[in-house]
């Protein structure tokens, strides 16, 4: 069959509106209207059945701009008249709705993971609303289950509004686990019923907001994420539609786009019923700052039943009040933390421990943040992530009332033998029984 007829496009590549550059992808809907991906100029045109120019729908050029793309490969309209672009070159598929375009696959970056794609080139629907994508650069085909949107006629109740504001005594963390710090706050929500719910942030703090599902490790900032949103020069700055379960916890958090930004905010939830917010993180309230040092003389153990011997301090630790209390180093040396319940063994690491951490997404700084009991004791072991590593280092505690830390140590002499020379399978047995009858007399 010979072609007659030009629908788009001069046969020039350009970016005026009756030209494309590099096209990857067509819808005709219903009425003859063509939609184009039009890669090369990074924008989704609209041909009109019988017009020559097009009308840019989604991309920075169009007429009110919400989204931008890098090089479009796909679109869908589905029977709602709402698009579904392939937005290739930043490797998610993003969708519009009734308030502007929402990312809905890949939103955490490209990668491999099953929440990622990687520059995908097409997508496709079921009979089900289910999501197929040709995951180009990962080699397979994805699927993903997508849900009634919250784009329906029911509309949405002011359901509460949240104020509050960063400042230099919140809780800090590594945003995208890079150098940069950033003050966050951490809010618990609630919902009485099931349902999509919308929750739009603003402030003079440029905010950038977060929601988890279950609870939120700022050590860990892609653990248990359901959605994240910021848009800049806008008077909602970020804004997060998502569906809820009555039954779920879900955390919402506040920062910044900019580092160590402070100043207020609020946040509008919107939805049919009841939304309760209620502050989840705590300010920091230092109750002690322990200055210490590793030297040649400290004890050294097998952090971690590992073969190299570590110097290691340990301190024994109590609490006034019972709560939620942060403990973190600050070295010159990359510190790791432990803390045991009631006894610490360094011929056995792993028994009586309740937390650790070696400085993953913290800038190489140990950051332990845990419920502590009253009248238990907890010993808190720093030590170092390479071997044989010495230096000064001081730890910090925040909580809700006094701590107490003094030094731990073993005082027999056996047991001291025990700890600093390379075990043997026999020495190992010795250490274990001369341990057990210690507990035991």
């Amino acid at each position: 069959m010979n072609s007659n007829l030009v629908v788009a496009g001069t046969g020039i590549y350009g970016s005026a509106s009756d030209q494309i550059n590099s096209p990857l992808g067509i819808f005709v809907d219903v009425n003859l209207d063509l939609y184009v991906a039009d890669c090369g100029n990074d924008r989704v045109q609209l041909f009109q059945s019988g017009e020559s120019n097009g009308i840019t729908v989604a991309g920075s050029t169009s007429l009110n701009p919400t989204i931008t793309l890098r090089c479009p490969s796909g679109i869908i309209l589905d029977a709602e008249k709402y698009l579904f672009i392939v937005d290739s070159g930043n490797s998610r598929i993003v969708g519009s709705g009734l308030n502007g375009f929402r990312c809905l696959v890949g939103c955490y970056g490209m990668g491999s993971q099953s929440n990622q794609i990687s520059n995908p080139s097409s997508l496709s629907f079921d009979g089900s609303g289910n999501i197929f994508v040709a995951d180009q650069r990962n080699h397979r085909i994805q699927k993903f289950k997508y849900l009634k949107r919250y784009c329906n006629n029911t509309p949405w109740v002011v359901q509460n509004i949240y104020s509050s504001s960063l400042t230099n005594r919140n809780q800090i963390y590594h945003r995208d686990c890079q150098k940069e710090i950033f003050y966050y706050e951490s809010i618990q929500v609630k919902v009485i019923e099931s349902g999509y719910y919308s929750f739009r942030g603003s402030g003079g703090i440029d905010p950038y907001g977060f929601i988890y599902k279950n609870k939120f490790n700022p050590l860990d900032p892609l653990e248990n994420l359901l959605d994240r949103d910021y848009a800049r020069d806008s008077d909602i700055q970020f804004k997060l539609d998502i569906y809820l379960d009555v039954d779920m916890i879900y955390i919402l958090v506040v920062t910044t786009y900019d580092s160590k930004d402070t100043g207020e905010f609020s946040i509008v939830a919107l939805g049919k019923k009841k939304v309760i917010l209620e502050r989840h993180s705590t300010p920091v309230n230092i109750q002690l700052i322990y200055p210490s040092k590793l030297t040649d003389n400290s004890p050294t153990y097998h952090r971690d039943s590992l073969v190299p011997e570590y110097h290691y301090e340990a301190l024994q630790t109590h609490v006034n009040t019972t709560g939620l209390y942060v403990l973190w180093s600050e070295s010159n040396m990359n510190a790791y933390g432990y803390i045991y319940k009631n006894d610490f063994n360094p011929l056995k690491p792993f028994e009586n421990l309740l937390l650790s951490h070696g400085g993953e997404c913290n800038d190489g700084q140990f950051k332990l943040i845990i419920d502590l009991e009253i009248n238990t004791r907890y010993i808190l072991v720093v030590t170092t992530r390479n071997p044989k590593i010495t230096g000064n280092f001081s730890v910090f505690i925040s909580g809700p009332n006094n701590v107490r830390l003094s030094l731990f140590s073993t005082t027999s002499e056996s047991s001291y033998a025990c700890m600093n020379y390379r075990p043997t399978w026999i020495l190992i047995m010795i250490c274990s029984i001369i341990q057990l009858m210690k507990k035991l007399i």
